[in-house]
């Protein structure tokens, strides 16, 4: 019961095989049709977008390279459909005088399933060492849509953030104990902070997933 409520929250629908039973892993080679006509779909859309207001602008391939201080091996590799981000993002739509959204296919398309599993794998670090880390680390790099790796590796990011924080805080909590001259257990306070914190952080970006088709929570810099 926990379980499918669990499901339900995080929108992972189960896939039921009769040999093995229930499968919380969904299985990439049934949507694997799906994710070649949503590339396809992108690279259209890169190719098409970028080139027409390069067009509208007069300008070629060299001249917008040297406008927005990017290589012409980048400009063209996003007009043969190479999603832009961070600078190359940014100083592609300074230089065609258009907002940033207007240059990235819309995220309402693509299919989250996978992202919101490496989301709900990282509660696997409450049971097993390390497991908020690795096991979504090793979903993320096996995941082959763009939009979904890159969710996956803030989801990873942030679970890095956390764990390095917690390690820091228990090792520094014998030494602020004994200064301090407490008498109950110091650890249990940052163990029970990051246990909650990290509960909370998957809960509401699960939610944001769901309903936003992306991350409340998640950091500037990616680790990855």
């Amino acid at each position: 019961m926990y379980l499918d409520y669990l499901l339900r929250l995080f929108a992972i629908a189960p896939v039921e095989n009769p040999k093995i039973g229930l499968n919380l892993i969904p299985n990439e080679t049934t949507t694997a049709d799906n994710q070649k006509i949503q590339l396809l779909a992108n690279n259209k859309f890169m190719k098409a977008i970028v080139q027409q207001l390069r067009e509208e602008k007069n300008l070629t391939q060299t001249e917008l390279a040297e406008k927005s201080g990017l290589s012409l091996r980048t400009v063209q590799r996003v007009e043969a459909g190479t999603i832009p981000k961070g600078f190359t993002l940014t100083a592609l739509a300074n230089a065609l005088e258009t907002a940033t959204e207007n240059l990235l296919p819309s995220k309402e398309s693509t299919n989250l399933d996978r992202a919101k599993l490496i989301n709900f794998s990282a509660l696997l670090g409450l049971i097993i060492p390390f497991g908020g880390v690795i096991i979504p680390l090793i979903l993320t790099y096996k995941t082959k849509d763009t939009r979904n790796k890159e969710l996956g590796k803030c989801i990873v990011s942030l679970q890095m953030l956390l764990v390095a924080a917690l390690s820091v805080s228990l090792i520094a909590s014998p030494f602020l104990q004994k200064g301090l001259a407490l008498q109950f257990p110091l650890f249990m306070l940052p163990l029970l902070l990051f246990i909650c914190l990290k509960i909370a952080l998957i809960i509401i970006n699960g939610i944001s997933l769901n309903k936003n088709n992306d991350l409340h929570k998640s950091l500037k810099i990616n680790y990855l």
